[in-house]
C-alpha cells in the first residue's frame, strides 16, 4: 500500500513542479558539481532519514545533463546479554555486519530551469554477516556458536547471512527549489541475485547442524520511501 501510494505522488510532484513558475536562470548543478542527500521516509511510522538501503547518496555531474552516483552504507551491531535465569546462564554475545554499496549514473532532461527529470543505472552490492557465541556456568559447560545464521529446532534460520547483486533501472525527478537546494522522487524496476551462505551450529568447537546456503532470484518495480533531499556543493 505505501508503494501505492507512492507511485501516485511521484506523477503527482512531477507535474506541479513542471507547472511551477520557472525562472530565467539556471539552478540546476553544472559540470564538476556535486550534490549529497538523504531520504525522507515520510511513509513510514514517523519520519527517517533512510532510502531502500539506508545509504548515504551522492552524485558528481561531469556534464548538466550527465551525473555518475554513489550510494554506500556499512553498519556494525554488537550486543551482549549477562547470565541470567532467564537465558540459563549463559553469556551470550552477538554480532551482525552489513555492507552495500552502489554506483551508478543518470541521464538528465532539459525540463525546465529549477526541473531536472533524470533516467540512469545502477548495480547493488550487498553482504551480510552473523556470528553468535553462548557460553554458560559451570553446571553446563557446553560453548555454543551460530555463525552464519541462528539455527533453530525444526530447521528454521534467522539472521542468515547473505550476499546480494542487483541491476537497476531508476527514472526520478529533483526540483531545485532555491540555490544549492532540492527535493526529488525516484522510482525503479530491478533484478537481484541473493546467494544465502551455510548456517552452522557448533557445539565445543564440533558442529553439530549444518544447513546449506541457497539462492534467489528477484524482479520487480521499487520506490523509495519518502521524498529526497539534498544539497548542491
Amino acid at each position: 500500500m505505501k508503494k501505492f501510494f507512492l507511485l501516485l505522488a511521484f506523477p503527482a510532484f512531477f507535474t506541479i513542479a513542471a507547472n511551477a513558475q520557472d525562472t530565467p536562470e539556471s539552478r540546476k548543478p553544472e559540470a564538476g558539481d556535486i550534490t549529497t542527500e538523504v531520504n525522507l521516509g515520510l511513509f513510514n511510522n514517523g519520519i527517517t532519514l533512510n532510502n531502500i538501503l539506508n545509504q548515504l547518496r551522492g552524485r558528481y555531474f561531469l556534464s548538466p545533463t550527465m551525473a555518475v552516483r554513489l550510494g554506500v552504507n556499512a553498519n556494525l551491531d554488537s550486543w551482549e546479554n549477562e547470565p541470567n535465569q532467564n537465558n540459563n546462564n549463559s553469556n551470550t554475545t552477538s554480532r551482525t555486519t552489513n555492507f552495500n554499496i552502489s554506483p551508478g549514473i543518470e541521464k538528465h532532461f532539459a525540463g525546465t530551469s529549477r526541473l531536472s527529470p533524470y533516467i540512469g543505472a545502477e548495480v547493488a552490492f550487498v553482504t551480510n554477516s552473523f556470528k553468535e557465541t553462548q557460553e554458560r556456568d559451570s553446571s553446563n559447560p557446553n560453548k555454543i556458536e551460530y555463525k552464519n545464521g541462528r539455527i533453530h529446532d525444526g530447521g528454521g534460520v534467522s539472521y542468515r547471512a547473505h550476499t546480494r547483486t542487483g541491476l537497476n533501472a531508476v527514472a526520478g525527478a529533483d526540483y531545485y527549489f532555491a540555490e544549492h537546494f532540492y527535493a526529488g522522487l525516484e522510482v525503479g524496476y530491478g533484478l537481484a541475485i541473493t546467494k544465502y551462505k551455510d548456517a552452522e551450529m557448533l557445539i565445543n568447537n564440533v558442529s553439530v547442524s549444518k544447513i546449506e546456503g541457497d539462492k534467489s532470484f528477484s524482479l520487480g518495480a521499487y520506490a523509495n520511501n519518502g521524498i529526497r533531499i539534498g544539497f548542491v556543493f
